[in-house]
């Protein structure tokens, strides 16, 4: 049990150190933005024009796929501090879970909203006929639907097991 605590402390730092370098590079990467960051960054677009309104609209929107992340991380610390105090098989980490698996799917959606509104927003000041509305959906997003739908077993199974070992508890 001293090891779960010691590798989950471990996991928990990381998390919580890992919440504020995503906080930090997701606002600093817009506000050093530009054209050729735009490019690598996944906007498929032959022009792109940066100005501090596309900045401004570029924080906007990606709040949408940083909630997630945040939000997801934020559970990953709690769970790994319920594992740092011993408490490993309980119907809380089985919730947190679920929790989890279930951002995946949001994660998903998030990210195809996220990218239409990405080439949206950097195309924006393009002159007329040259701004793009583009979906994207990439195959890579089956992986945290498979991810998701796993971790939502596994919490499901948990709960279960919770429920059988009440039952064992309350036979004398």
């Amino acid at each position: 049990m001293d090891k779960i605590a010691a590798i989950s402390k471990r996991c928990r730092i990381f998390c919580t150190l890992l919440y504020g370098v995503v906080l930090i590079g997701a606002v600093g990467m817009w506000v050093f933005m530009t054209p050729e960051l735009a490019l690598m960054f996944g906007a498929d677009v032959k022009q792109v024009i940066i100005t501090p309104a596309t900045k401004i609209l570029g924080v906007a929107i990606t709040v949408i796929p940083l909630s997630v992340i945040l939000y997801g991380l934020y559970l990953l610390i709690n769970l790994f501090k319920n594992y740092e105090k011993g408490q490993v098989f309980t119907l809380l980490n089985a919730i947190i879970l679920r929790r989890i698996g279930l951002l995946s799917y949001i994660w998903v959606i998030c990210e195809v909203i996220y990218s239409t509104l990405l080439v949206l927003v950097l195309t924006f000041q393009n002159p007329p006929g040259e701004k793009i509305l583009q979906i994207t959906l990439l195959p890579s997003s089956i992986i945290p639907l498979v991810f998701g739908s796993i971790i939502i077993s596994i919490s499901w199974v948990l709960v279960e097991a919770q429920k059988v070992a009440e039952d064992h508890a309350l036979i004398p």
